[in-house]
C-alpha cells in the first residue's frame, strides 16, 4: 500500500531544503503543498521569501501579497513586501508596508529606519530627520542612528548638525569606525585634508579590512602606494572572510598601482572587474536582510514546535 505525506510532512521537507539554500527542491515541495491546499499561508509566505533570495522580484511580490491577504496583519509578510519594493526601487510602496509594519509593532526599529533611507532617497529630508530621530528615541545609545541621521545633514549641507551626529556616534562607541569614516569625508568635503586623513586613518584602526579607508588615504596621499599597502591589500583580498565591498575596493586600489606604472590595460581590467563585485555587494546586501528575516523566522517556529511538545 502507497504512503502518501501529509501536508505537515511535506512542508518539514520543503524548510528544510529551504534553511540549506536548497532552492529548487523547496520550492517543489513549497508549490506541491498548495496543489492539496491553495491557501496554504507558510507555503505561500516562504515561496515569496525564496523568491526574494532569488532575485525573482515579480514572483516574490505576487506570494507575497497572496500572503498579505490570508493573514492581513502577520508582520513578517509587510516586512519582507517593504524590502522587495525597496530592492526594485518601489519607494512608494516600500513605504506603505513599513508604515503598516509600525502599525503593528511600534516599536520596529527596522522600520523607521528604513523609512528614513526611501525618504532620504526620494528628497523628502523632514521626513527622514523625523524617523532617524524615531530610532534615535527608541535607541538612544545606538551609534548606528547617529550615524544615518548625519548622512540627511550632510545632503542638507547642515555641516555642523551632520558633524555632532558624528561627535554623538563615536562619544556612544568611540571605536565606532563609520562616523570616523563619515566625519573624514565631511573634512574632505570642507577641505580639511589633514583632519580628513587623520580620521580615514583612525577608521581603518578599527577596521583593518574594510580597504575603503585605504583607497580614499591614497586618494589624498599617494605616496601611501608603496609595497607594504599593496602586501596588506593582497593579504586581505585573499582572505575566505573579505567582503564583497572590500574586495571591490582592492581592485579599485590595485588598479592605482598599475596606473601608477603606466600599465592602463591592466588598471582598466581591475576597474572592471572591481565595479561588478561592488555592485554583487549590493544585491548581496539585500539578500543578507532577506536572509535575516528568514533565519529569525525559523528561530520563531523552532520555539513554537518545542512548545508545542510540553
Amino acid at each position: 500500500m502507497q504512503n502518501f505525506l501529509t501536508t505537515d510532512e511535506i512542508f518539514i521537507a520543503a524548510h528544510e531544503h529551504h534553511k540549506k539554500n536548497n532552492y529548487k527542491e523547496a520550492e517543489k515541495n513549497y508549490k506541491k503543498i498548495l496543489q492539496l491546499n491553495p491557501n496554504h499561508f507558510d507555503s505561500i509566505f516562504f515561496l515569496g521569501t525564496l523568491s526574494a533570495q532569488t532575485s525573482k522580484y515579480d514572483q516574490a511580490t505576487e506570494f507575497l501579497s497572496k500572503a498579505k491577504i490570508i493573514q492581513p496583519e502577520n508582520l513578517n509578510v509587510h516586512i519582507n513586501l517593504g524590502n522587495v519594493f525597496m530592492e526594485v526601487k518601489n519607494y512608494n510602496k516600500a513605504a506603505i508596508a513599513y508604515e503598516k509594519v509600525i502599525k503593528i509593532n511600534p516599536n520596529s526599529i527596522s522600520a523607521y529606519n528604513n523609512l528614513g533611507v526611501i525618504f532620504r532617497k526620494k528628497g523628502d529630508f523632514q521626513k527622514a530627520i523625523s524617523y532617524y530621530k524615531k530610532v534615535i528615541k527608541l535607541r538612544p545609545q545606538n551609534a548606528d542612528a547617529f550615524n544615518n541621521l548625519s548622512l540627511v545633514y550632510r545632503d542638507l549641507k547642515k555641516y555642523v548638525n551632520e558633524k555632532n551626529c558624528y561627535t554623538k556616534a563615536i562619544k556612544i562607541n568611540n571605536k565606532h569606525a563609520n562616523s570616523y569614516y563619515n566625519l573624514a569625508v565631511l573634512n574632505q568635503t570642507t577641505g580639511n585634508i589633514q583632519q580628513a586623513i587623520f580620521l580615514y586613518r583612525k577608521a581603518a584602526d578599527y577596521e583593518p579590512e574594510n580597504l575603503i579607508h585605504y583607497y580614499h588615504l591614497t586618494d589624498l596621499n599617494k605616496t601611501l602606494l608603496d609595497d607594504d599597502l599593496k602586501s596588506k591589500i593582497n593579504q586581505v583580498m585573499n582572505k575566505t572572510n573579505c567582503t564583497l565591498q572590500s574586495l571591490a575596493y582592492g581592485h579599485f586600489l590595485m588598479s592605482r598601482y598599475e596606473a601608477k606604472n603606466n600599465n592602463y590595460e591592466k588598471e582598466f581590467d581591475f576597474l572592471k572587474i572591481g565595479h561588478q563585485i561592488f555592485f554583487d555587494s549590493k544585491q548581496k546586501e539585500f539578500k543578507d536582510k532577506i536572509n535575516y528575516w528568514f533565519n529569525n523566522i525559523n528561530d520563531v517556529k523552532k520555539i513554537k514546535i518545542e512548545q508545542n511538545k510540553n
